[in-house]
C-alpha cells in the first residue's frame, strides 16, 4: 500500500473549480476563504488544523488522490503545487467562459486594422472555441391539446 505525502505549512495547492469553501482557521467565529478556479493557497498549520473533522479527517488527505476526489465530490476540485500559468480562471461552457469570450471580442472588434482584428478573433475562436449558435433561456411545458379535447378544428 502507498502512502500518500501528507500536506504541511508551507506547501502550495492551487484550485481547479470555483466556490470550493474551506476554513482557515478553528473556533466557531473562525474565517473562512471561497476559492477560484486558478487560484494559489500556501497552507498554513491553522488551515491544516481547521480541515480536520473530528474524526481526524481532512479533506487535504485528498490532495494527491484524484481518483479519491471524484469519488467523493465528482470532479477533482484540487491539486498540489502553484497553479499553471496557463489555466483559465473559467471551465469551459461556463457562463464565466462565454463573458470572457465576449469581452476579447469586444476588444477585438476595437480593433481598426482588419487584418489584425481578423487575427484577434482567430485567436479568440482557438482560445474559447466556436459560440453557441443557440440558447434555451425558459421554457414553458408544452400541452398536448388533441389529448384534452380542447382542440376543435378551429
Amino acid at each position: 500500500m502507498t502512502k500518500t505525502k501528507t500536506p504541511t505549512p508551507g506547501d502550495s495547492i492551487h484550485f481547479l473549480v470555483d466556490g470550493f469553501t474551506f476554513a482557515l482557521d478553528t473556533g466557531l467565529m473562525a474565517q473562512s476563504h471561497v476559492s477560484r478556479r486558478g487560484e494559489t493557497a500556501v497552507l498554513t498549520q491553522k488551515l491544516i488544523d481547521a480541515s480536520r473533522d473530528r474524526d481526524g479527517h481532512s479533506w487535504l488527505d485528498l490532495l494527491h488522490d484524484e481518483l479519491a476526489q471524484i469519488e467523493r465530490w465528482g470532479q477533482v476540485r484540487f491539486a498540489p503545487g502553484a497553479a499553471p500559468a496557463d489555466i483559465a480562471p473559467w471551465l469551459p461552457g461556463s457562463v464565466e467562459a462565454e463573458q470572457a469570450r465576449e469581452q476579447a471580442r469586444r476588444a477585438a472588434f476595437a480593433i481598426l486594422d482588419d487584418t489584425e482584428r481578423r487575427r484577434a478573433l482567430a485567436d479568440i475562436d482557438a482560445r474559447f472555441g466556436r459560440p453557441s449558435t443557440s440558447r434555451t433561456l425558459n421554457s414553458a411545458p408544452q400541452r398536448d391539446l388533441t389529448t384534452h379535447g380542447e382542440n376543435r378544428g378551429r
